[in-house]
C-alpha cells in the first residue's frame, strides 16, 4: 500500500493525535446543534460542502460549521474536490498513491482505487464534442498541495465518531481530484461526468475553497466604493449570509455593486468617507456567495469575470455547479438542492493596502547543498545571507541546514519574515522562530543583537516579536514609509530596486519613481535610523497560464547593476541588500544556475542564462563599500571584462507560440500581459559591457555584422553598442598587443528566432577571462520547463 504523508501537519495543523481530535472536536461543539433554514445539524441529505483548506489557526473554526452539516450517514463514498496552487494543470488530476495519511490514526484513509482507475480511463466531452481526460498526479505533486490534505483531518475525525469499532480501511473511501485552472467548458464537461455520482445519494462532496485572497501578495486589490460601510462584523452566520430563495432583483443588485471596482495602486489611500478595504472585501465576497447560492453556474462565473474575486477554489466550485445543475434540471424546484452559507469568516479586516488577508527552497539534502553558495558569496565579500521562509512544513529542516552552512564556511545567516506568508497577527510566533535559531553559531548579530528583517509585514506587533523573541534583537523589516511603525524598529529594507511608475510597472507617460527617489523616502522616515539600500541587477518574468500565478512585465535593467554600485558608493548607507541570489522567476539572481532548486516554470528563460559575471563585477564594489571608499579602482584585483545583452531583438515576433499567448488567464491582479512583456520599451538593444580595467586600452566589439571600437579608460567603467544578430565577439588590446584573457567570442549567439517559442527578456552574462566551466541548471532546476511549451528546446546546450 502507497500512502500519501500528512505533509503539512506540525506547520498548518497539529501532528498530534490528541491534540488534533481535542481540536476538532472542540471546534465542531462550537457550532450550533441547529441553524436558522437548515435546521438540525448534521442536516439531513446534505452530501455536498464547500469548506475552507487554509492553517487551522485561521480556517479550523469556520470549517467546522460545514462538517457539522455534513450528512455521512449513508455514505459508501467521499469526493474530495481541490484547487491545484503550485502545478499548471488544464484538466483534473488523480491520485496514483492508495491511501491517505493523517495525524489521527496509524491507519491510513482508503482510496477507492477501482473508481480511481475507472475514472481514468473515461473521457469528459466538452459541448463542442472535444473530448478530454482525466490525467495523475505524482505523489510530490500530491504531498506538495494543501488544499485536499486540509479536509483529511476534518473527515478521519467525523468517520472515527461514525465509525467507533471499525478499523480505517472500512471507512468509505476517497477519491481525491486535483483541479486546474480549468475553462468553463472544461467545468462543464466534468461536471457532467460527475453528475451521475452527484446524484447518488451513497456519495458525498468535499469542495476545497478559501474565498478572497487580498493584496499586494496576491496581485488583488479590488475595492468597492459602493460597498457597505460599517456593514455587520465578521464572523457572520446563518441568515445575514446570502442564502438560495434570495429575491432575484436583490442578487442582480448585489452582484452589480461589487461590478463596480477598481483595483487600488500600492500608493493610494482610502477616504475616511468610503468604506474599509475590509468592508468591499466582505461585498464582493457576500455577492459571490448570492450568485452561488442561485445554484447558477453561470451567475458564478459572471460574478468572477466581473470582479476577479480571487476564489482560490472556483474552478472546483464551478465543477460541482455544472454537476448540480444537471441533477437537479429535472427536479421539482423544493427538491432542487442549492448551497446554504453557514459561517464566513477572514484571517484579518485589511486596512491598508499593503496588508494581506491570507494566509528557503526545500529540495537541498544537507548543508553540504548550501556549501557552494555560502562561499561564492563569501568569497565575493558578502557577509550574509537573508533567508526569506514563508510558513512552508519544511522551514526548519532547511533552515538548520542553511544555519549550520554558514557556521562552517565563515559566513552569517538571518530570517527574512515573507509576510505575503506569514500574518501581522503572528507576533508570537515570529518571535519564537526567531528564539529558535538566536544562539545559533551561523546567526548574524549586529549591534551585540539578533539580526531580524522582513519581506512587507507593515502592521505586526514589534514590541509582541521582541517579547516573543527572549534576547535583544536588531530588527529591519521591509516596513513602508507612511504605512509601518517606524518608530519601534531598529533600521528598514527597502525592497524596491528598480525605477517604476509607482505602481508595480516599469515608468511610462511620465510617471516614474527612481530607486533614488525610495532611497530618499525611507531615509526621511528612518531619521537616521539604519538604511537597508536594494541594489538589484535586473528585472524581467515571464509566467503565463502554464501556471496558476501569470505575470508578465520588465523594468528597466539595461545597465542598472553598474549604474545602481555607483550610486551606492556615494550614498554609503549602512547596509546594502542585493536583490537576488536566487530569484531565478524575475531574473534578477547572482547566485550560478547550478545552485540547488526547484523549477517554478522559470527554467524556459533561465536555462542557458548564467549571471554570474554579475557577482564578478560586484567584488570591488563590494569592497570600495566597505572601505568607504568611492573608488573601486583600488580594489580591482584581475583585470576584466563582463558583458550582458538579451538573446533576441525586441522586435522579434514570438506571439504564434509565446505561453502568454495561449490562454488568456484570469488577470485579476493586472499582472497579465499577452505576448511581449509590459515595459519592454524601457529596455535598450543593445550589448552592455564592463570594463575593469588597471591601465587604458582599446576594446573593439563585434556583434553580429556591427562592430564598434572605444577606448576604456583605466578603472570600471560601463560601455553599450547597437544590439546585432549573430555572435557576439569581444577584442581588448593594449600597444597594438592583443590581451588574450580578455578577449574572445560568447558562448550564446543573439538570435532572430524564438528559442523555446517564447519571449525571453532575461539577460545573458558573459565575462572574460571565461569562466573554466559552464554553468547549467540542475534536474530540478529543469523539471518544468515543457510545461506549456509549443516549441520543445533542447537542453543545457551552451559549451
Amino acid at each position: 500500500m502507497s500512502s500519501r504523508q500528512a505533509s503539512h501537519s506540525g506547520s498548518w495543523y497539529s501532528d498530534s493525535a490528541r491534540t488534533l481530535a481535542r481540536q476538532l472536536d472542540g471546534w465542531l461543539a462550537q457550532v450550533p446543534d441547529a441553524m436558522e433554514k437548515v435546521g438540525s445539524l448534521p442536516t439531513p441529505g446534505a452530501r455536498v460542502i464547500i469548506a475552507p483548506h487554509a492553517g487551522y489557526s485561521y480556517s479550523g473554526p469556520c470549517a467546522a460549521y460545514a462538517y457539522k452539516a455534513l450528512d455521512l450517514s449513508k455514505a459508501k463514498r467521499i469526493f474530495i474536490l481541490g484547487p491545484s496552487h503550485h502545478v499548471s494543470l488544464a484538466t483534473l488530476a488523480l491520485p496514483t498513491l492508495t491511501s491517505y495519511r493523517t495525524p489521527l490514526s496509524d491507519e491510513p484513509l482508503p482510496l477507492d482505487t477501482e473508481l480511481i482507475t475507472q475514472l481514468l480511463e473515461t473521457q469528459a466531452t466538452k459541448q463542442n464534442g472535444a473530448k478530454i481526460s482525466f490525467t495523475t498526479m505524482s505523489r510530490s505533486v500530491d504531498e506538495d498541495e494543501h488544499s485536499i490534505e486540509m479536509h483529511l483531518p476534518y473527515i478521519h475525525r467525523l468517520l472515527q465518531l461514525q465509525y467507533p469499532d471499525s478499523p480505517a480501511s472500512e471507512y468509505p473511501p476517497l477519491v481525491p481530484i486535483m483541479v486546474g485552472n480549468t475553462s468553463a467548458a472544461t467545468e462543464q464537461a466534468f461536471g457532467a461526468l460527475l453528475a451521475p455520482y452527484l446524484a447518488d445519494p451513497a456519495n458525498a462532496f468535499v469542495i476545497s475553497s478559501d474565498f478572497c485572497h487580498w493584496g499586494l501578495r496576491f496581485r488583488y486589490t479590488y475595492y468597492v466604493p459602493q460597498a457597505p460601510k460599517l456593514g455587520p462584523q465578521l464572523p457572520l452566520s446563518g441568515d445575514i449570509l446570502p442564502q438560495p430563495g434570495m429575491d432575484t432583483s436583490s442578487v442582480d443588485q448585489a452582484i452589480e455593486m461589487a461590478s463596480t471596482g477598481h483595483s487600488l495602486r500600492q500608493r493610494d489611500r482610502i477616504s475616511s468617507r468610503g468604506p474599509a478595504i475590509h468592508e468591499s472585501i466582505s461585498a464582493f465576497d457576500m455577492a459571490t456567495m448570492a450568485a452561488i447560492a442561485t445554484g447558477s453556474s453561470e451567475s458564478f462565473l459572471d460574478i468572477i469575470e466581473r470582479t476577479g474575486n480571487t476564489v482560490c477554489g472556483r474552478h472546483p466550485i464551478g465543477v460541482i455547479m455544472a454537476a448540480l445543475e444537471i441533477v437537479t434540471a429535472n427536479q421539482a424546484a423544493e427538491q432542487q438542492g442549492r448551497f446554504y452559507f453557514l459561517r464566513y469568516e477572514r484571517s484579518s479586516d485589511v486596512e491598508e493596502i499593503d496588508d494581506s488577508s491570507m494566509g528557503i527552497v526545500s529540495n537541498r539534502q544537507s548543508a553540504g547543498d548550501y556549501d557552494d553558495d555560502m562561499r561564492r558569496a563569501r568569497d565575493a565579500g558578502i557577509d550574509a545571507f537573508a533567508l526569506n521562509i514563508g510558513t512552508d512544513s519544511y522551514n526548519d529542516v532547511q533552515l538548520d541546514y542553511a544555519y549550520e552552512s554558514a557556521a562552517n564556511n565563515s559566513m552569517k545567516v538571518f530570517i527574512s519574515f515573507d509576510f505575503h506568508w506569514w500574518q501581522v497577527s503572528q507576533s508570537s510566533e515570529v518571535g519564537a522562530k526567531i528564539a529558535q535559531y538566536a544562539g545559533h553559531p551561523g546567526q548574524l548579530l549586529v549591534d551585540g543583537k539578533v539580526f531580524v528583517s522582513s519581506f512587507v509585514g507593515d502592521g505586526v506587533d514589534v514590541g509582541a516579536i521582541r517579547s516573543a523573541a527572549g534576547s535583544e534583537i536588531f530588527f529591519a523589516p521591509n516596513f513602508h514609509p507612511g504605512h509601518g511603525d517606524f518608530e519601534n524598529i531598529d533600521g528598514a529594507l527597502n525592497w524596491m530596486g528598480w525605477d517604476s511608475n509607482g505602481n508595480n510597472r516599469a515608468p511610462s507617460d511620465g510617471q516614474e519613481v527612481s530607486v533614488s527617489d525610495g532611497d530618499q523616502a525611507y531615509e526621511d522616515a528612518l531619521q537616521g535610523k539604519a538604511y537597508i539600500a536594494p541594489i538589484s541587477p535586473w528585472f524581467s518574468t515571464h509566467f503565463g497560464s502554464e501556471v496558476s500565478y501569470p505575470k508578465n512585465w520588465v523594468f528597466p535593467s539595461d545597465l542598472l547593476w553598474y549604474d545602481r554600485w555607483r550610486e551606492i558608493l556615494r550614498l554609503s548607507p549602512r547596509f546594502v541588500e542585493i536583490l537576488t541570489w536566487n530569484d531565478y522567476g524575475e531574473s534578477h539572481y547572482i547566485g550560478p544556475l547550478s545552485s540547488p532548486h526547484t523549477d517554478d516554470g522559470a527554467s524556459k528563460w533561465v536555462m542557458d542564462m548564467p549571471h554570474n559575471g554579475w557577482l564578478d563585477m560586484a567584488k570591488p564594489f563590494i569592497a570600495a563599500y566597505k572601505a568607504e571608499s568611492r573608488l573601486p579602482i583600488r580594489f580591482i584585483e584581475e583585470e576584466r571584462l563582463v558583458y550582458w545583452y538579451r538573446p533576441t531583438p525586441k522586435d522579434v515576433d514570438c506571439d504564434a507560440t509565446d505561453t502568454t499567448m495561449q490562454v488568456n488567464p484570469n488577470d485579476v491582479g493586472g499582472n497579465f500581459t499577452c505576448g511581449r512583456p509590459d515595459g519592454v520599451d524601457s529596455m535598450k538593444d543593445e550589448i552592455f559591457i564592463v570594463t575593469m580595467l588597471k591601465l587604458p586600452a582599446t576594446v573593439r566589439v563585434k556583434s553580429g555584422d556591427k562592430t564598434e571600437t572605444f577606448i576604456a579608460p583605466p578603472g570600471i567603467w560601463s560601455h553599450s553598442v547597437p544590439m546585432g544578430v549573430g555572435a557576439q565577439s569581444f577584442k581588448v588590446s593594449r600597444a597594438f598587443r592583443t590581451i588574450q584573457a580578455l578577449s574572445g567570442t560568447s558562448l550564446r549567439d543573439v538570435v532572430d528566432r524564438c528559442d523555446s517559442g517564447i519571449y525571453n527578456f532575461n539577460a545573458y552574462v558573459g565575462t572574460l577571462p571565461a569562466e573554466s566551466s559552464v554553468d547549467q541548471l540542475q534536474p530540478d532546476g529543469l523539471t518544468m520547463l515543457s510545461q506549456g511549451l509549443q516549441v520543445t528546446p533542447p537542453i543545457n546546450t551552451l559549451g
